[in-house]
């Protein structure tokens, strides 16, 4: 929608939507007349939707780099031929709650990496048309997964989708990145184009190193040296030949604690020598 809808309904207006939802039954959905998408698998009930990126940064939840601070906004467009009104205004319409129109299942998955998610959700609608929006505000912390043996090591990969009924498809138009840019040139922004469901891979990188160098205390000495000592040569090389900006802050910490902890094995490893 390009006009802003208004939130305070006339007595007119109330009046009229009450009528129109008085016969409304919101457990059947609108006609595939103006939402149909034809494609070579079969024939779906379209929804239009447009993604905003709003805020994406480092969240470290209990000394863990793994969390992504997630901020994004979903559109969601469709028509209900059943919701037009000739005598109201061509400014779209912010529903109340009492109003409430059929709606998508929609779902963000997957559910152990997006459980922190919270989501707020409006209705507008277009009087003259019958186009419906529906709103989704996401917000909380997205769990991110690393490939720890493979270089660079720091890389993150934070992924997400959306997915709803069998029948129903996602069509993506527009992602806006809204972000600022220092977050734009450090997370990296990537829509994967799937079948069945609209997905979203978000590339980045961790100043917080040692959550994937230092290994679990349950090891031996030995075990210690044979996981560590690939990845410690690994990691010095690369601060070395310049690779790694050893100017911030919070990494010259991570390599300091790095340090320590190899002198703590080479310790362990002179003790069993002897």
């Amino acid at each position: 929608m390009k006009e802003t809808p208004h939130w305070n309904l006339t007595p007119e207006e109330r009046a009229d939507i009450a009528r129109k939802f008085k016969y409304y039954h919101k457990s059947v959905r609108p006609s595939e007349e103006f939402n149909m998408l034809n494609t070579i698998n079969g024939t779906f009930f379209r929804l239009l939707t447009q993604l905003e990126l709003i805020d994406t940064r480092e969240f470290e939840f209990g000394n863990s780099p793994n969390y992504l601070g997630l901020e994004f906004s979903l559109f969601v467009h469709f028509r209900d031929d059943r919701l037009q009104f000739r005598d109201l205004n061509d400014l779209p319409i912010s529903l109340p709650d009492e109003f409430t129109p059929w709606q998508p299942r929609i779902q963000i998955l997957p559910l152990l990496t997006t459980q922190t998610i919270q989501s707020q959700k409006s209705i507008h609608l277009n009087p003259k048309n019958g186009l419906i929006t529906f709103v989704y505000r996401f917000s909380g912390q997205l769990f991110c997964i690393s490939d720890i043996w493979k270089e660079p090591f720091e890389k993150y990969s934070c992924q997400f989708w959306f997915e709803t009924e069998l029948d129903e498809r996602l069509q993506l138009t527009v992602i806006r990145d809204l972000r600022p840019t220092e977050q734009i040139n450090k997370i990296g922004n990537e829509y994967v184009p799937t079948f069945g469901h609209l997905q979203h891979h978000l590339p980045s990188s961790s100043n917080s190193l040692l959550h994937h160098y230092v290994s679990s205390p349950k090891l031996s000495g030995n075990q210690q040296k044979q996981q560590k000592s690939p990845l410690f040569s690994n990691y010095k090389r690369r601060i070395l030949s310049g690779k790694e900006d050893v100017n911030d802050e919070r990494r010259q910490r991570a390599i300091a604690q790095l340090l320590n902890e190899m002198e703590r094995i080479r310790n362990i490893d002179n003790d069993d020598n002897e």
